[in-house]
C-alpha cells in the first residue's frame, strides 16, 4: 500500500486526483510543477508552486527529508518554489521583463505588441524583438548612438543627441538616414513658393530672400529695391521706402485708388495704371501730404488767413461765409445767431436778438447808456445789462406791472389794485411781496427772548405765555403744570408744586443744593431730593416737629411739649428717642459691678446699696423713716447755719437788752436753755443722718415698718 504526498515546506499532502496517483509501479514518483498560485494582492506579490512524490509505506514519519532521504534523492530537492515578477517604480507597477498583469503573473505575448520599433516573434517562453534599423534593446525601444553601427545616406552627417543618433542631410535629400529626395511636401522653401520636379524640388523666393531654400535674407548690396525706392539695411536684411506712386516690399507694385493713397480726406481718381488725388483746402501735394499756409491765399470770400505753425492756417471769415476756408455760405443751421433767433433769407439768415443782445449775430451786449429799463434802474454786469425793477413792476426791462396771477406775494395773500398788488403778509414775513423774514432785530416775541433761524425768528415764550409771537396768556388747558396743580387767574396759571419740584411750571426737581432739608441731611436720587430727618422732626422737608403720635420713644414714656415730643427712658436705655441700649461701656453701675446682656447692662450692687444702677443706701432699723429729697442735707446745712447766726444775733440782742424782739429769756433760765440746746444738736445730728432720697422709698424702707419717734419739744426755725 502506497501513500500519496504533496511535499512542500508545510504540513500534511493530500492524495493526488486525475493521472496523478501511486501504485506499485510509481515508487519514489515525482511529478510535474503544479501551476502557480493565483495572484491575489498587487504588485510585488509573491506566486508560489509546489510538486507532488510518491513516498514509500515503509516511512512512518512522512516529511520532505524523510520521503526524499528514503528515495535516495538529495534534501535539498526543490519541491516548492516562489517568484516575484514586479516591483512599485513612482506609483506604478514595472514588471519584469517578458511579465505583464496586475501582479506581473502572465508571460508578455507579440499581440502584446511589445516591440516598440521592430517586428515581434512568440517563443514558448516568451518573444524576441528583431528590431528596426538605428533602434536596439530588447523591445526595440532604444535608439541607437552613431558608434553602434550607424550611417547616414547621401553624404548625411551623423551627429549623438541625448535621445540618439541624428543625421544631418545634405539640401535636397532628407529622411532619418537621409535616404530620398526632399520634396515639397517636405517644406524645404524657407522663405517662398516650392515646386516639384523629377530630380526634386525648386525654390522660388520672395523678394526679400535668395539662396537654394531662400534661406538667405537680401541686403541693400544686391539693390532690392525698385521704382525708385530707397534702401536700408536691417540687421541681416533690408527695408524699402517706396515713392506714394508704388508700394510692396521691394516697391514693385503701382499703387491704384484701391490702395487709398489720397491722405488727409482727399478725393482718389483712377488714372490707367495710377492715380490722382484732389486735396481738401487744407491741404496739397500729389497725395494731399503737405499742410497749406497763408502763402497759398487759401481763405475765400474776403476771410482773413493767419499761420498756425505746424497746424497751418486758420481763416477769419465774414459773419455771411463759414467753412474752413469760408466757402459755405451762413445759413441757421450754422447757429449763427449768439443770442436770438434766426430766419434764412436767400442772401444768407437774418437774426432777431434777445433782449440784453444787438448786432448782425446778437453777439453784443446792450449797455446802461441805451437807457433800456423802463421802470427800473440799469446797472452793468459782465454778461450785460441788468435791469433792477420797481417794487410793482417785472420784465427785463420793467416794462409790466405785476398782477396778483403771478403769484407776488410769496408768505401772504395777495389783492389787485388800480396800481398793482397789495400783500397781507404772514406772521413771520414782511415787505411788500411779503418776501422778508422777520428778524430778532424788529423785537417780534412780546414775552419771550428770540433767536434767529433760517426759516425766520423763533420765540422762546416766557413761562406764562404762548403764541408765535409769545402775545397770549397761557392757561391751565394747555396742562402747564409738569409736577403740580393749575389754577386758573387773572394774570393767567398759576402752579402748586409736588413737594419735590419747583418753578414756574413745577418742572425743576429740587436738589440738595437748596438745602431743603430744614432739620435734617439732604441726598439726591434721580426723582429728587430725600431728607433723612432729625429725630425731633418729620415731614417731607424735616420742617414740622414730631408728637407723641408718632410714637417717637423705642423704649421709654413720651411727653408732647411746646418745642417737641420728649422721651422718658427705660433704665436700660438712652438716647433722644430711647432707641440705644445701655452698656457697661457708660459705667452705669454707681456702687457695683456691671455685666452686658442681651437686653442691656445687669449691676451687682454693693452690701449696702440697692437699685438698678446701685444709687439707692439701704437704710437700718435704728435710722429713722423720715424721708426727705435727696437735696434736703444741703437744704439743712443752710438752715444750720442761718440759725446760728441767728443765735448769735440773739446773744447779742440780750448784750442790748433786745431780747423781746427775738423772744430771749430770763437769765434765770439759762439752766434750761443750755439744756434744750443740747437736745436740738442731738436732733440736728440724727435728722442729718436719717435723709433717703424719696424717689427711692418705697424701695428700701418698708411701709410696714414703725415710724421712727418724734422729738415733742421744738425749737425756733424747725421744719
Amino acid at each position: 500500500m502506497w501513500s500519496f504526498f504533496l511535499l512542500s515546506l508545510i504540513s500534511m499532502i493530500p492524495r493526488p486526483s486525475g493521472a496523478e496517483y501511486c501504485d506499485d509501479t510509481t515508487d519514489c514518483k515525482i511529478f510535474e510543477w503544479q501551476a502557480w498560485s493565483v495572484c491575489t494582492g498587487s504588485c510585488g506579490t509573491p506566486q508560489t508552486r509546489s510538486r507532488l512524490m510518491c513516498c514509500p509505506t515503509s516511512v512512518k514519519d512522512i516529511t520532505i527529508e524523510n520521503c526524499l532521504s528514503a528515495c535516495n534523492i538529495s534534501t535539498i530537492f526543490t519541491m516548492k518554489e516562489q517568484r516575484v515578477q514586479g516591483h512599485y517604480i513612482s506609483g506604478n507597477c514595472l514588471c519584469n521583463h517578458g511579465y505583464k498583469g496586475n501582479c506581473c503573473q502572465d508571460l508578455v505575448k507579440c499581440s502584446d505588441n511589445p516591440c516598440k520599433h521592430g517586428t515581434c516573434t512568440d517563443t514558448n517562453a516568451t518573444f524576441v524583438c528583431n528590431c528596426d534599423r538605428g533602434y536596439t534593446g530588447v523591445d526595440c525601444d532604444t535608439r541607437k548612438q552613431c558608434n553602434q553601427g550607424v550611417a547616414c545616406d547621401h553624404g548625411g552627417n551623423c551627429v549623438n543627441a541625448a535621445t540618439g543618433f541624428k543625421c544631418h542631410c545634405t539640401d535636397r535629400y532628407t529622411g532619418e538616414f537621409c535616404e530620398r529626395y526632399k520634396k515639397c511636401s517636405d517644406h524645404p522653401c524657407e522663405h517662398g513658393s516650392c515646386n516639384d520636379n523629377p530630380t526634386g524640388y525648386t525654390c522660388t523666393c520672395s523678394p526679400e530672400y535668395t539662396g537654394v531654400n531662400c534661406e538667405r535674407a537680401i541686403t541693400c548690396s544686391d539693390t532690392p529695391c525698385q521704382n525708385g525706392g530707397t534702401c536700408t539695411n536691417q540687421g541681416g536684411s533690408f527695408r524699402c521706402t517706396c515713392p506714394n506712386t508704388h508700394k510692396g516690399n521691394v516697391c514693385q507694385t503701382a499703387i491704384t485708388c484701391s490702395d487709398t493713397p489720397c491722405q488727409n480726406g482727399g478725393t482718389c481718381t483712377n488714372q490707367g495704371g495710377s492715380f490722382r488725388c484732389t486735396c481738401p483746402n487744407t491741404h496739397k501735394g500729389n497725395v494731399c501730404q503737405t499742410v497749406k499756409s497763408c502763402t497759398d491765399s487759401p481763405c475765400q470770400n474776403n476771410g482773413h488767413c493767419i499761420n498756425t505753425g505746424l497746424a497751418g492756417f486758420s481763416c477769419m471769415c465774414p459773419y455771411t461765409h463759414t467753412g474752413v476756408v469760408c466757402e459755405t455760405v451762413t445759413k441757421c443751421t450754422d447757429l449763427p445767431c449768439a443770442h436770438g433767433t434766426c430766419t434764412d433769407t436767400s442772401t444768407g439768415f437774418t437774426c432777431v436778438c434777445d433782449t440784453r443782445f444787438t448786432g448782425h449775430l446778437c453777439d453784443r451786449r446792450i449797455q446802461c447808456t441805451a437807457n433800456p429799463c423802463v421802470h427800473g434802474t440799469c446797472s452793468l454786469l459782465p454778461s450785460g445789462y441788468n435791469c433792477h425793477c420797481e417794487e410793482k413792476y417785472t420784465g427785463n426791462k420793467c416794462e409790466s406791472p405785476i398782477r396778483c396771477t403771478s403769484s407776488p406775494c410769496q408768505n401772504g395773500l395777495c389783492s389787485d389794485s388800480p396800481t398793482g398788488y397789495n400783500c397781507a403778509c404772514d406772521v413771520k414775513h414782511t415787505g411788500s411781496k411779503c418776501d422778508t423774514l422777520v428778524q430778532c432785530s424788529s423785537s417780534p416775541c412780546v414775552h419771550g427772548t428770540c433767536a434767529d433761524t433760517s426759516s425766520g425768528f423763533n420765540c422762546t415764550c416766557a413761562p406764562r405765555y404762548v403764541g408765535v409771537k409769545c402775545d397770549a396768556l397761557k392757561t391751565c388747558s394747555s396742562n402747564p403744570c409738569q409736577h403740580g396743580t393749575c389754577t386758573n387767574t387773572p394774570a393767567g396759571f398759576k402752579c402748586t408744586c409736588d413737594a419735590r419740584y419747583t418753578g414756574m411750571t413745577c418742572d425743576t426737581l429740587i436738589t440738595c443744593t437748596a438745602s431743603p432739608c430744614q432739620h435734617g441731611t439732604c441726598t439726591d436720587t434721580p426723582a429728587g431730593f430725600v431728607c433723612a430727618c432729625e429725630n425731633l422732626y418729620t415731614g417731607d422737608r424735616c420742617d414740622r416737629p414730631r408728637t407723641c403720635s408718632s410714637h417717637p420713644c423705642v423704649h421709654g414714656a413720651c411727653s408732647d411739649t411746646a418745642s417737641g415730643f420728649k422721651c422718658s427712658c427705660d433704665a436700660t436705655y438712652t438716647g433722644m428717642v430711647c432707641d440705644t441700649l445701655i452698656t457697661c461701656a457708660s459705667s452705669p453701675c454707681e456702687h457695683g459691678t456691671c455685666t452686658d446682656s442681651p437686653t442691656g447692662f445687669v449691676c451687682t450692687c454693693g452690701s449696702s446699696y440697692a437699685g438698678i444702677k446701685c444709687e439707692t443706701v439701704l437704710v437700718t432699723d435704728e435710722e429713722s423713716e423720715l424721708l426727705l429729697p435727696e437735696w434736703f442735707p444741703y437744704l439743712e446745712y443752710v438752715l444750720l447755719s442761718l440759725a446760728s447766726l441767728i443765735g448769735l444775733m440773739a446773744l447779742g440782742c440780750l448784750c442790748l437788752k433786745c431780747c423781746q424782739v427775738f423772744g430771749a429769756k430770763n437769765d434765770d433760765d439759762d439752766d434750761d436753755d443750755d439744756d434744750d440746746a443740747d437736745e436740738d444738736d442731738n436732733l440736728r445730728k440724727y435728722r442729718r443722718d436719717s435723709i433717703f432720697p424719696l424717689d427711692h422709698q418705697d424701695s428700701v424702707y418698708p411701709r410696714d415698718r414703725p415710724k421712727p419717734k418724734v422729738f415733742n419739744k421744738r425749737i425756733g426755725m424747725e421744719f
